[in-house]
């Protein structure tokens, strides 16, 4: 196998990588908590008390990041349970001011709302919509989008082999493949960087 044959399956397995992380996180903040909203249109609304709620403080390496925490109990056939699942995807970020004003909404003994999957009286959820936060799974789209479009341009293109019109096939050396693929390499670990600092800063905290 030649060195040019090695680069593109190398260039293969990056592209690869990227597709099956977009996939992964696509699935996890994207898939995951539009499948629960829709299914908890089934849920059973039930009242609950509010049993406490604060704002939590995350360290994080540009500064601390605040969440919601908001404890709730509520009763299925007789037995008592607790929850502080908020809405089917949530995370920390930054801005006190406007987890407090939530927080304040939401004081220890308050009388409010919960929706119980009727399957599982364990699970639960006060916000059974969607929600702002759902709008962050749109973003491994690019990640999945990068990873697909690499794939087919590395194996239904001729991307290894040079076009210039004025010399013959036989002529198109190891050189300008060699060029090539470092050229797509570079602008390919580019792409990676820019989109891993908008990962980490928006959805590197979230969870479902």
């Amino acid at each position: 196998m030649c060195s040019s044959d090695l680069s593109r399956w190398g260039l293969a397995l990056f592209f690869l990588v990227f597709f099956l992380v977009g996939a992964g996180t696509f699935y996890s903040f994207g898939i995951k908590p539009l499948a629960k909203t829709w299914t908890a249109r089934q849920w059973v609304a039930t009242p609950a008390v509010v049993v406490s709620s604060e704002v939590r403080t995350h360290s994080g390496d540009d500064g601390p990041t605040y969440s919601v925490n908001i404890l709730y109990r509520y009763e299925v056939a007789g037995r008592e349970y607790r929850s502080n699942r908020r809405a089917f995807i949530s995370g920390s970020s930054s801005g006190y001011a406007g987890k407090a004003r939530v927080v304040s909404q939401f004081p220890p003994g308050k009388q409010i709302t919960c929706y119980v999957n009727p399957h599982d009286p364990v699970e639960a959820v006060l916000e059974r919509g969607f929600t702002p936060g759902m709008a962050l799974g749109i973003i491994p789209l690019v990640f999945l989008g990068v990873g697909a479009g690499g794939l087919t341009w590395v194996f239904r293109t001729n991307a290894f082999q040079k076009t210039d019109p004025a010399l013959p096939v036989w002529r198109q050396g190891p050189e300008w493949q060699d060029d090539r693929i470092r050229s797509t390499s570079q602008t390919s670990t580019g792409m990676i960087w820019a989109f891993a600092l908008v990962w980490n800063a928006k959805i590197g905290r979230a969870h479902v």
